[in-house]
């Protein structure tokens, strides 16, 4: 009886059940720091290849056992790969039979490209090969052996490592994470277990072709990523041991011969690492000591080179686009890379040995928190100047005052004994700290630096003298003896002093370029914390004794005898539990009738705040103040004093039209304090900035004048400048009150004060009776009009703002017409309940200065930033703010960490402070543009412009590149910008200057806000292998789109553009698309990065991409367009075709 069909069962033939197993095993086994592929592990290939085995799957025949003793003895990988090609035995025979006959076996199937002669069988074709090709990626992990330095891959090679999950330390360049490594892949360690912890150092890119990397690593071929495992565990860098031990603990020293090792090694074999720094120094740790420093190894090799010939001048120039600056000498700055035929000399790493040698003493000295490396600024405008060495002019340079200070204070308590200590700084500071080069590297010449044979000659004699005499080794350096030198500017010729003044030099101002940045960004990047600590809530504390009792003994305060109702009589003020609530209504009859002080103050602050409207007010207690209940806004502030001591905390205003002299009492108070406690922080340098070309002279108030900054140095000689710059909105600027080229010479015999719209008068008044000659004015000092000097100016303009003794803000003026001075709006009295002053909290620094009229203004932002010290005048009162925070008029202090940001004295320093993190960087970047996409522009092409200066410093805190809005280390996350809200944007035109307009890749380029796609941290690979970005075409270290935007270089992001669809019914989370207008159906993508969410399958991983369009319709142009942005999961994305593309 027969069957019926759906009851048939076909056994599997012993070909398929053997590639059956072998599948499950292998899929068992996922490898990959992602992980990338599966592998079958060494001890299952004696499971599955039994002689049985074989010969069942290869069939019958008269050839099998000779083949089964070739799958057994050379081929077994080489068979499984076969078995899941041909399914067929008899196929499988031949192919295997055909190998043999070609003498082919496992070692050539993990080769580099298979021999094309092998593979000459009929049953071999285009898709069998490349079948075959792909399904040995399992079988052919490699093993690393020891005696073997290099290896180069194919781009799909699955290395032997597996991802831990834990977080990894990024740098530019690279990626480093521990993962575990297969033991059975390498020949260097011996471990009990099946894996062991490796550090894995992943490749961004590679750099130079014109000499080989000196790396015991891989090399994965024409690959987005470039591995390198450590050759043995380690633990982290120097640096951060350094950062995580507070002591010095006692360590081993080295034998001679580990020195002669590693000093000679890399000489004698004409190597040059070429980033040597504590971050690249890996400690080694022995299992059986691993509460020790452990053995220092220099890694981080991608930069080294080895040339053939040991030569003194090189036939080729060698270029060093990505370094990192902190250790380097001054060879690679331009006069001196051009004086070398653009060659980088061997000795370029001995100067930053002794850089790391150097900070090695400090720690030992200090420990980890020492003034030269927290303090450790550097001149801007000196390209490349170090906290090390600074540019003198005419192409000199000399070690800086900084580190001269700090050596002589260590060798001057250590004048009369030899001890380890002063050895080790006597040769950092004869021998390694010398800019100057020898004639001839291989022989040392006093006054020049030395090479490496002599450095590790001395080291030696150190080391031996300490093994021999333990007093050597703890000489009379005592870190308890010695006190840290002060830090001193590089820019200045000595220590920096609070003196009261801060002005800047007519003879050395010039000479020097823009301000200072803080810190080594790098260190913040590496930790890769994308956590954000940074919180918008505002801190207030009373203003210091000191400023209370000198500014408040002219002043008046409403605090008479207390008059309260039953319902107020009856609140305890200074609980914690206490709530107020009052119907408005009772509120303002009691305030109209006056017959209660508390209810009458109630009422008053309800009005200020617009909440007159309600039917009640409730209040609670929270901390020092009565906040709104439901909202937590706050509503009364609560000041507690001594018993009997007058402390008022909210004096009258002083009326301005009355008395300006006492209306300025209390800034000038804060400008003292400013400079005699902060000084060092907030208060400009005189020799790290450039002087605007034109100043106006107030030294006669009554008859202002244009001076040429550049005629100041006959007029005064070396006397010091100071001035005070003005910002405001310009309204309808009369234009009368214009400098032009027409009016310039009258006006540097006087400025006809009737010409002068109110502001500027008041600037005036108030620039005298801050004590300053000068002031700074756009309108004065830049000559307007089509032949005036504006885009000459504009690339002056940080530094005018930064460099200013004070900035004063006109925040409540709608034009220059209106003034600052006047019609200030008056305060509600405060009321003292027993020993507690209460009163409206009628501070709000958000409403009165960073919501006013002029701060909705593009260049505003900018001028905030970069100024040091800023005055604020508004309808209510006066604010300052420096880098020690915000004061106000009604005598607190407040601090915010968001503001703090712009405010910061030293832009962007607050960014790169130790406790910041990546998290915050970022956080602080996207929301820096989503603002400034939202202020005025007259002139919309000056959106790249009026943000330039700012851009340009936080490149150089974050030490990466950037161009026209994106930051090299943070460039995917800049690119994801779309519009905000439903107004299409609205491409910027090119405008009256001779500039480039900003490709369309930037935000830059268009009109409108924007705001950011933002995935979460460290959550997203960025496509470094498909994406080429235009940094490689524009070499010059500036980030300023002010030089960059006048260069022929192309700005067209080069990259990999693939179809892509938008099915109908997909969610959000599959699909999100924002066109920067109308939506194109045509329109292609770009994929910027992938979730790195540890699925198998990348269909299923969001794919973060650019939208793209032709910018011609002609068939074949490579030429596109940025036309929307959003993300897709991989599934909706074409892989093939793909074609390259320029976004220009």
């Amino acid at each position: 009886m027969e069957q019926p069909e759906s009851a048939i069962t076909t056994r599997p033939s012993p070909t398929d059940a053997l590639n059956l197993e072998i599948y499950k095993v292998v899929k068992n086994n996922p490898i990959g720091s992602s992980p990338e592929g599966y592998y079958l592990p060494d001890d299952e290939y004696g499971k599955l290849s039994t002689r049985d085995t074989i010969q069942s799957a290869l069939g019958d025949g008269p050839n099998v056992p000779s083949l089964v003793n070739y799958v057994l003895t050379d081929a077994k990988k080489t068979f499984f790969t076969l078995v899941q090609v041909f399914s067929d035995c008899k196929d499988l025979q031949e192919a295997i039979n055909d190998l043999m006959a070609n003498n082919f076996n496992d070692t050539l199937l993990a080769s580099r490209g298979l021999d094309a002669s092998c593979f000459k069988h009929k049953l071999w074709n285009e898709l069998t090969i490349v079948n075959f090709n792909s399904k040995r990626l399992p079988f052919i992990l490699p093993t690393f052996d020891i005696k073997t330095f290099k290896y180069e891959f194919e781009n799909d090679r699955i290395l032997p490592f597996k991802a831990l999950g834990k977080a990894s330390s990024h740098g530019y360049f690279s990626e480093v994470r521990c993962v575990e490594m297969l033991a059975s892949k390498q020949t260097k360690v011996k471990v009990p277990n099946k894996t062991f912890k490796v550090a894995l150092k992943t490749l961004k890119e590679i750099g130079d072709k014109g000499a080989d990397g000196k790396d015991g690593a891989t090399r994965v071929s024409k690959s987005s990523t470039n591995s390198f495992p450590s050759p043995t565990p380690i633990v982290n860098s120097a640096e951060n041991y350094n950062a995580s031990n507070k002591t010095v603990p006692l360590v081993s020293l080295p034998h001679n011969s580990e020195i002669q090792e590693a000093g000679t090694g890399s000489d004698s074999e004409n190597w040059r690492h070429g980033d040597i720094k504590p971050e690249n120094i890996l400690r080694f740790i022995d299992s059986s000591h691993d509460d020790g420093l452990g053995t220092l190894k220099l890694a981080d090799l991608g930069r080294a080179q080895q040339h053939r010939f040991v030569t003194n001048i090189r036939k080729y120039s060698e270029h060093e686009l990505w370094r990192t600056r902190w250790y380097e000498p001054p060879d690679l700055e331009k006069s001196n890379h051009e004086k070398a035929d653009g060659n980088i000399s061997r000795l370029f790493d001995i100067w930053s040995m002794g850089c790391v040698i150097f900070e090695a003493v400090l720690w030992l000295l200090y420990g980890c928190k020492n003034d030269f490396m927290d303090n450790n600024f550097v001149a801007t405008g000196e390209k490349g100047g170090t906290q090390y060495w600074r540019k003198e002019g005419h192409g000199r340079y000399k070690l800086t005052e900084t580190l001269t200070l700090n050596i002589d204070q260590i060798l001057s308590h250590d004048s009369k004994s030899s001890g380890a200590i002063r050895d080790l700084v006597i040769l950092v500071s004869e021998r390694l700290l010398q800019i100057n080069l020898p004639q001839d590297s291989d022989i040392y010449t006093k006054g020049c630096r030395t090479n490496a044979r002599d450095l590790q000659e001395r080291l030696s004699k150190i080391v031996e003298m300490a093994t021999k005499d333990e007093e050597y080794l703890f000489s009379s350096t005592d870190p308890a003896n010695i006190s840290q030198p002060r830090p001193v500017n590089p820019g200045l010729k000595g220590p920096s002093k609070s003196s009261g003044s801060s002005s800047l030099s007519v003879d050395d101002a010039r000479r020097v370029g823009s301000s200072q940045t803080l810190g080594r960004g790098t260190a913040i990047a590496q930790k890769r914390d994308y956590t954000n600590t940074m919180k918008g809530e505002w801190k207030i504390t009373p203003e210091g004794p000191n400023i209370m009792e000198s500014f408040l003994k002219d002043r008046s305060f409403g605090s008479s005898e207390l008059v309260l109702c039953s319902y107020c009589d009856d609140i305890n003020i200074l609980s914690s539990q206490t709530r107020i609530s009052r119907h408005m209504n009772t509120l303002k009859i009691r305030s109209e009738k006056e017959d209660c002080d508390l209810c009458e103050l109630i009422y008053s602050a309800a009005h200020d705040q617009g909440l007159t409207d309600r039917s009640e007010i409730s209040l609670k207690r929270l901390e020092n103040n009565f906040v709104l209940e439901g909202t937590n806004q706050k509503f009364l502030r609560l000041i507690a004093t001594e018993q009997n001591k007058m402390v008022p905390s909210a004096p009258s205003l002083v009326r301005l039209e009355g008395d300006l002299v006492l209306f300025m009492k209390l800034p000038l108070e804060w400008l003292e304090d400013c400079d005699k406690e902060h000084g060092d922080l907030c208060v400009p340098n005189r020799k790290s900035h450039v002087l605007p070309t034109r100043l106006i002279s107030v030294r006669r108030p009554k008859k202002p004048k244009i001076i040429d900054t550049a005629d100041l140095s006959t007029d005064i000689s070396a006397k010091e400048i100071r001035y005070v710059a003005l910002s405001h909105r310009w309204g309808d600027m009369p234009d009368e009150a214009k400098t032009t080229r027409k009016n310039i010479e009258q006006r540097k015999e006087k400025i006809p004060m009737d010409e002068l719209p109110l502001s500027f008068k008041d600037a005036i008044a108030v620039t005298s009776a801050l004590r300053c000659p000068y002031l700074w004015i756009d309108s004065l000092c830049i000559l307007q009009g089509a032949d005036g000097d504006f885009d000459k100016e504009a690339d002056r303009m940080q530094t005018t703002f930064n460099g200013a003794y004070c900035v004063l803000v006109a925040c409540s003026a709608h034009s220059a017409r209106d003034g600052f001075l006047r019609n200030r709006k008056s305060r509600p009295e405060c009321v003292k309940v027993g020993n507690v002053f209460v009163s409206p909290v009628t501070i709000d620094f958000e409403r009165d200065v960073l919501e006013s009229t002029l701060s909705r203004r593009g260049w505003v932002l900018q001028e905030r930033a970069l100024a040091r010290r800023t005055i604020y005048f508004t309808d209510t009162q006066t604010y300052w703010e420096c880098g020690d925070g915000i004061r106000c008029e009604a005598l607190v202090m407040l601090k915010n960490d968001r503001a703090a940001f712009l405010g910061d004295p030293n832009f962007p320093g607050y960014t790169i402070r130790p406790e910041s993190r990546v998290g915050e960087q970022i956080d602080l970047l996207l929301t820096l543009f989503n603002q400034y996409t939202r202020l005025e522009l007259s002139h919309p092409e000056d959106r790249p412009i009026a943000i330039d200066g700012l851009i340009e410093r936080l490149a150089m805190a974050f030490k990466t590149r950037s161009l026209a809005g994106i930051f090299g280390r943070y460039w995917g996350r800049c690119l994801l910008w779309r519009r905000d809200g439903s107004i299409p944007l609205k491409k910027i035109p090119h405008g009256q200057h001779s500039r480039k307009v900003p490709p369309t890749w930037s935000w830059m380029a268009f009109e409108g806000p924007i705001s950011f796609i933002e995935p979460k941290g460290d959550q997203v690979g960025w496509n470094t292998s498909d994406v080429t970005l235009p940094f490689d075409d524009n070499t010059d270290d500036q980030a300023s789109w002010l030089s960059t935007s006048f260069r022929e270089n192309s700005l067209a992001i080069r990259a990999k553009a693939f179809d892509f669809t938008k099915p109908d019914g997909a969610s959000s989370n599959e699909v999100f698309l924002c066109y920067d207008a109308a939506e194109i159906i045509s329109a292609k993508c770009v994929i910027i990065g992938i979730e790195k969410q540890p699925v198998g399958d990348a269909g299923r991983k969001k794919h973060y991409i650019l939208i793209v369009k032709p910018i011609s319709d002609l068939p074949g142009t490579e030429a596109y367009e940025r036309c929307g942005v959003g993300y897709v999961l991989g599934k909706f994305i074409h892989d093939s075709p793909s074609f390259s593309i320029t976004i220009e």
